[in-house]
C-alpha cells in the first residue's frame, strides 16, 4: 500500500527534461517578441528618414525668428531758408596764388545769405602770408592785414584807412581799439630781437593814451 502510494507521487511530479524544454521554449517566445518589437522601431524609424529626405516627403517647417524692431535712424534735416527780414552778410576772399600774391590782394566778395546776391568790393585788398589773425571786428569797423593794417566799416562803406605799417594785430578788450606789434631784428621767439605793442582806435587810427 505504500509502495503504490510512493509510486504515484512520483507520476505526479515533472520531469527534469520536460521543465528544461519548456524554459527554452517560453525564452525562444520572449526573444522572438523582442527582435519583432526592434524590428518595427528600425523600420519606423527608417520610414522617417526616407520621408524627409524625398522630396515628396513631409519637410519641417522652421518658424521665422522674430527680430526686435530695428531703432528709427533720424536724419538730420536741413536747415530752412533765411529769412529776408534777416539782414545777415558775409564777407569772403580767395585764396591762393596768383590771385593771393604778395604784391597785390584779392578782391573780397560781400555774399547776402538772405537774398543769395553776391557782390564784388574792389576796395577791399588782403596781403597775402601767414597771418593770425587776418580779420577781426572792432565795434563797427573791420580790422584786417591789407598795406599794414587796415581798418574800414563793417558796412563796407568808406575808405579803408591805415592803422599802421605793421601786419600784425590783435583785439583788444576795449572796445573800438586793437593792439599793433612790430618785431624788430630776429625773431623774439627765440630770446632775440625786439618787440614793441600799442594801442589805437580804430575809428581815428590815433594812439590810445
Amino acid at each position: 500500500m505504500r509502495q503504490a502510494v510512493l509510486g504515484s507521487r512520483r507520476l505526479l511530479e515533472p520531469e527534469p527534461e520536460a521543465v528544461i524544454r519548456e524554459a527554452r521554449r517560453r525564452q525562444r517566445r520572449r526573444q522572438l517578441v523582442a527582435g519583432l518589437a526592434v524590428a518595427a522601431v528600425l523600420a519606423g524609424a527608417a520610414g522617417v528618414v526616407a520621408g524627409i529626405g524625398s522630396p515628396g516627403g513631409p519637410r519641417r517647417v522652421s518658424q521665422p525668428r522674430t527680430r526686435p524692431p530695428a531703432p528709427a535712424v533720424s536724419r538730420p534735416g536741413f536747415p530752412g531758408p533765411i529769412p529776408r527780414s534777416v539782414d545777415t552778410n558775409v564777407l569772403m576772399w580767395p585764396v591762393g596764388y596768383p590771385a593771393f600774391g604778395p604784391n597785390f590782394g584779392p578782391p573780397a566778395y560781400l555774399d547776402n545769405l538772405a537774398t543769395g546776391q553776391l557782390s564784388r568790393r574792389h576796395k577791399l585788398a588782403f596781403a597775402g602770408g601767414d597771418f593770425r589773425p587776418y580779420l577781426v571786428q572792432a565795434s563797427r569797423w573791420l580790422v584786417y592785414v591789407g598795406d599794414g593794417t587796415m581798418a574800414i566799416r563793417d558796412d563796407l562803406t568808406g575808405k579803408p584807412r591805415v592803422l599802421g605799417s605793421t601786419p600784425f594785430f590783435a583785439p583788444a578788450a576795449s572796445p573800438g581799439h586793437v593792439w599793433l606789434e612790430r618785431i624788430r631784428g630776429a625773431d623774439p621767439a627765440m630770446g632775440q630781437g625786439r618787440a614793441s605793442v600799442w594801442q589805437v582806435l580804430v575809428r581815428t587810427g590815433r594812439v590810445a593814451r
